[in-house]
């Protein structure tokens, strides 16, 4: 369940162009992040599209290059 009330961060549009945010360290689990657009006066202008992350802590055997 995504909390709109307590954002993970902000980031202010400043025109067109790439956007990134990134967050602290993530423990193992699933999460869900949405993007969002809001007027500088509080008004939500789109709820976006809701994207899941799932972070596993695995070592892995081997790695083929």
């Amino acid at each position: 369940m995504i909390d709109y009330q307590t954002p993970a961060g902000l980031i202010e549009y400043t025109g067109q162009g790439y956007y990134v945010f990134k967050s602290g360290t993530l423990n193992e689990g699933r999460y869900l992040y949405c993007v969002r657009t809001e007027s500088k006066s509080g008004r939500v202008l789109s709820n976006g599209s809701v994207i899941e992350a799932e972070v596993t802590i695995e070592t892995p055997s081997r790695v083929k290059v």
